[in-house]
């Protein structure tokens, strides 16, 4: 009996060192099994096994933004800043800077200078840029020129650009708004004129964090006359006639229409001052055909649109075109309405106009 213990036992030894030899070793792959590497797990090889790759830190969303600036206009009654506009700003645009001005001084005890540039005399000596502005308008700066330079004439900004302040459209009445905006959002709000009367100045700060801008609202997505865009257009009126008034008069009323409608301010001449390649001549100046006028009757009007050729004076030739808007002493409501209500029509739905040649006559 003892000696079958005894073998027993050796049987039961030998069967349990096969069994943990059998569990150490790896299984070869089978065919159509999983061929799947085994994972080496933690502790296992670590003089070879590479260290796993840091995971990036995630985005900040607040490092994506752009740094504020804060531009300090007054401070404690007290302005480093000077106004900036072009020396042949519109009255509508002066009367609303005298006004801001105003404010300024009664709103915070600050008085603050307006400067003149000059945007068609770049040699001007006068005109001496400095690092605190605040621009009105278009003007020579380069700020300017970067801000207002695509917008239209009802399109405004005001935002900070370095160290300056650009209030402007890309129009008077663009820049009318922005002046608006500046005057009543900021100006009168962070002032305090019932403050000043008590002797404590006031502060006006603006960040950048209340940047601007805004698109204005046309009826013509594009307006083309004989295949030239409506800003290719320069309007001109006839100096010395004895209507020379009333044709300045209507030149201007039908720029602010295209103005309205397009988003194009076009420029608004005496016939003997300048010329173009393409022209809206109003009244009897030196380049309209006197057959126009020669049997237009007090009460009628003629607008009429043709191809032309101009010719330079190096002598070369170029395409052209003339608009002519004729009419009779009076027929001066008659021929504004043909234009702002027939040819040039305000719609609140988006249009494409391409103009060919044409004549439209009419009489009051």
């Amino acid at each position: 009996m003892k000696t079958v213990r005894i073998l027993a036992l050796i049987l039961a030894l030998l069967m349990l060192a096969m069994t943990v030899v059998a569990c150490d070793e790896t299984p070869a792959p089978q065919p159509g099994g999983d061929t799947t590497p085994p994972v080496n797990q933690p502790g296992d090889n670590d003089d070879t096994t590479p260290p796993e790759d840091e995971q990036p830190p995630e985005d900040n969303e607040d490092d994506k933004k752009p740094e504020e600036t804060v531009l300090q206009l007054v401070d404690t009654g007290v302005t480093e800043y000077v106004i900036i506009r072009d020396y042949k700003a519109s009255q509508a645009v002066v009367d609303a800077i005298t006004s801001v001005v105003a404010a300024i001084k009664e709103d915070t005890g600050a008085t603050i200078t307006v400067r003149e540039c000059f945007n068609d005399r770049p040699e001007e000596t006068m005109d001496v840029e400095t690092e605190k502005e605040i621009l009105i308008g278009m003007t020579n700066r380069a700020e300017s020129q970067e801000a207002l330079g695509d917008l239209l004439a009802d399109d405004f900004t005001i935002a900070v650009h370095g160290s300056k302040l650009v209030v402007g459209g890309g129009g008077d009445s663009g820049t009318l708004k922005a002046l608006a905006i500046l005057l009543n959002q900021h100006i009168h709000e962070k002032g305090n004129k019932y403050e000043v009367k008590n002797g404590r100045l006031q502060s006006i700060a603006f960040s950048s964090k209340e940047n601007v801008s805004q698109r204005g609202t046309y009826s013509y997505s594009s307006f083309v006359m004989l295949n030239a865009r409506i800003d290719s257009y320069y309007l001109f009126f006839p100096k010395g006639s004895e209507m020379e008034q009333t044709y300045k008069q209507l030149a201007e009323e039908l720029s602010t229409h295209i103005a309205t409608t397009t988003g194009y301010e076009l420029d608004v001449y005496k016939d003997t001052r300048a010329w173009a390649d393409y022209e809206i001549l109003i009244g009897d100046t030196i380049r309209t055909p006197e057959g126009l006028y020669e049997e237009l009757a007090d009460d009628e009007y003629v607008i009429q649109l043709v191809k032309t050729e101009v010719t330079y004076e190096d002598g070369s030739v170029h395409e052209g075109a003339q608009l002519y808007i004729c009419f009779g002493e009076d027929a001066y409501e008659a021929v504004k309405t043909a234009f702002t209500k027939e040819f040039m029509p305000a719609s609140t739905v988006l249009l494409d106009k391409n103009v060919e040649e044409f004549v439209l006559r009419g009489n009051a």
